[in-house]
Formats: structure tokens, C-alpha cells, sequence
């Protein structure tokens, strides 16, 4: 008789949101006034209902950003969240961004 455990579970539910994450960020265009950056995830961890998503930032700036989306964070809040940070100077590497559906802040 085979049996799950509720850490299996959890570790299925994990790897679910990573793959929702990914599909719906990775190579994804956003437009920036009149360009577009082209998000590539190299990374995606999961830590207590918490993703941490890597993203390779080849805009002019180059270099990375990091993402931070709790589970019930829309995509498009993300989004935004990331073409703020597109738009504006930051001088930290790599650069983080907090969204979740209440705010977006950005490090």
C-alpha cells in the first residue's frame, strides 16, 4: 500500500509553484519605453511560502536581479514590480525586489 507524507505533499505543492513561477516569468517581454527586456529566471527558490526568483538583468545595467513573491502574489503585481525597477537607477547588486499583493518595494 503506498502512502504520502504531508512533507511530500508540501514538496509537491513546491515544486507546482516553482514550475507556475517559471512558466509564467521566464522569457517573458516587458516593455520599457521603446525597448523590452526579455526576463530570463536562471534560479527559483522556495523557502517557507516565500520564492526567491533569480532573474539575468541584460538591460543596460547589466547584471541580476532578485525577486521576492510570497505564494499568493499575483504575476502582474510582479510584473510591475519589475519594470519599476527597470525604470529606475539602483546602485545595489544585485538588486532586490520585494512585491507581494499589498506593495512592492525595492532594494
Amino acid at each position: 500500500m503506498a502512502t504520502a507524507s504531508l512533507h511530500d505533499e508540501a514538496r509537491r505543492g513546491d515544486i507546482d509553484l516553482v514550475d507556475r513561477w517559471f512558466r509564467a516569468l521566464d522569457q517573458r517581454s516587458i516593455h520599457l519605453g521603446i525597448g523590452d527586456w526579455l526576463v530570463q529566471v536562471t534560479s527559483i527558490l522556495v523557502e517557507e511560502g516565500v520564492l526567491w526568483i533569480q532573474i539575468a538583468d541584460d538591460t543596460r545595467r547589466a547584471g541580476s536581479v532578485v525577486l521576492r513573491v510570497a505564494s499568493t502574489t499575483p504575476v502582474e503585481q510582479a510584473v510591475y514590480a519589475l519594470k519599476a525597477r527597470a525604470a529606475m537607477r539602483t546602485s545595489s547588486y544585485p538588486t532586490v525586489i520585494c512585491a507581494s499583493a499589498t506593495h512592492a518595494r525595492i532594494n
